[in-house]
């Protein structure tokens, strides 16, 4: 006999089952971004429609991935040459523990916007971006619209540079 969706609530694992049940279809390229508010490190809440610059990028993260924060170094160079044209980065973490995020973000030097709700992979951004492996990087116009997905650094570079090049800038 299988559970009904109801009696799937009786289990934490039910409980996350239904809750991904419950969110929206991944966007893909070309659809709109799909609004997400976490939490900062400070407690604050932060969503992604009030954050987003000429161009986004979202970046899928957690401290205990040596690949992301190998990656903050680049990112770190690109925010800086383009953060005053108009580029915001929102890193989305995969933690679980509030102090390694907070340490994380403090040794990698990370000045932009990072939230969290500190439930690893079951993140409600994570599940709804179907972030499964990280870092996953996500580019959107200033629309929200999502250009790209998946991609290395110096692809998402090249292609700020040609958009912004294009828009005047």
């Amino acid at each position: 006999m299988i559970a009904s969706h109801k009696n799937l609530n009786y289990y934490p694992e039910g409980k996350m089952i239904n809750e991904y049940l419950s969110l929206p279809n991944k966007p893909k390229i070309g659809d709109k971004f799909i609004d997400v508010t976490l939490s900062t490190p400070d407690g604050k809440t932060e969503s992604l429609s009030n954050n987003l610059g000429k161009y986004t990028i979202l970046e899928f993260w957690a401290s205990s991935c040596g690949p992301c924060r190998m990656e903050h170094s680049k990112l770190r160079m690109v925010y800086n040459k383009y953060h005053n044209l108009g580029l915001n980065i929102i890193g989305i973490s995969g933690d679980t523990d509030l102090n390694d995020w907070v340490s994380a973000i403090k040794q990698d030097s990370i000045p932009w916007l990072n939230i969290s709700d500190l439930r690893g992979s079951n993140n409600k951004a994570f599940m709804i971006y179907e972030a499964r492996a990280i870092p996953t990087l996500f580019l959107l116009n200033e629309n929200g619209v999502i250009l790209a997905e998946n991609v290395q650094i110096d692809f998402l570079e090249s292609k700020l540079k040609e958009g912004l090049i294009q828009n005047g800038l």
